[in-house]
């Protein structure tokens, strides 16, 4: 078998390699892309409305289960009841804390970004979708956290009455000696729970509802015509990677070239709106 039969093959199967690489950048870049313009569409709409629960005075924490309960709207005042009391208003008040410091990185990104254009319209586009991915890993962590703080400024709910402590006392004081690590333990079990719940919020808040909504469907497409050199440019320039590394140096400086086509034309299109 000649050279050139043997190469035919590994030819077909470069070429088959590049064009699945291709057309999965081209996704990822999209959708990278849609993610930074609901980034800039969040942090605008949020500089104008404050975020739903971001206070523990909210309707939702006082109408909607599990905030309203048989513990909250209980007028017992024993011990379980009281536990439970504590438990619902850990939930809120953790849920609430995570939700205003949301708020305010919003807020705060879409007080910056009021009118961007050009370059820092980019820089949002190309920083937002990497905040938000920071969002959803530290959400669990700011779950548990904020579980414990809200347990602990509230402890004073679960102190136990003197005619508590003495029926815990009576058995050799074994509940009362196991009741610390059972709150310990509800704490712990509940900040796990808060955590996992608030990351899968999150995904859904940042990645998923955006989508589910035909205006911002629009916003996001009209975001990414407005910034199609860029989007080119982001794609020509993964593209040129993967030619030199699945078709040789011939294809990869044809795509450089298509790169710096690209670049040229982003850095044009943003000088002629400036003026």
């Amino acid at each position: 078998m000649s050279t050139d039969q043997k190469e035919k093959p590994k030819t077909k199967k470069n070429t088959a390699a590049f064009v699945v690489s291709t057309l999965f950048t081209l996704i990822l870049i999209l959708f990278y892309f849609s993610f930074g313009s609901i980034f800039i569409s969040l942090s605008s709409y949020y500089t104008l409305n404050r975020m739903n629960g971001s206070r523990e005075t909210d309707k939702i924490y006082a109408n909607d289960f599990p905030y309203k309960n048989i513990f909250t709207e209980s007028s017992e005042d024993w011990l379980p009841y009281q536990y439970g009391k504590w438990m619902t208003r850990t939930l809120i008040s953790a849920f609430a804390t995570n939700r205003f410091y949301l708020d305010k990185l919003f807020n705060f990104t879409g007080e910056k970004l009021i009118g961007a254009t050009g370059i820092k319209e980019t820089l949002a586009l190309l920083i937002g979708p990497l905040i938000m991915f920071t969002l959803v890993f530290i959400s669990n962590i700011a779950g548990y956290i904020s579980t414990w703080v809200s347990a602990i400024s509230n402890i004073g709910m679960v102190v136990p009455s003197g005619l508590e402590l003495m029926i815990m006392a009576i058995p050799l004081l074994i509940p009362l000696l196991m009741y610390p690590f059972f709150l310990l333990f509800s704490v712990n079990l509940l900040g796990m729970g808060i955590g996992i719940v608030q990351m899968m919020m999150m995904i859904g808040f940042l990645f998923i509802m955006p989508f589910m909504d035909s205006l911002n469907r629009g916003t996001i497409m009209n975001t990414l015509l407005n910034n199609k050199y860029i989007i080119m440019l982001s794609f020509f320039t993964l593209t040129t990677i993967h030619a030199f590394g699945f078709l040789g140096d011939t294809a990869g400086y044809v795509s450089l070239g298509m790169s710096i086509a690209g670049l040229v034309a982003y850095i044009v299109m943003k000088l002629m709106r400036r003026n």
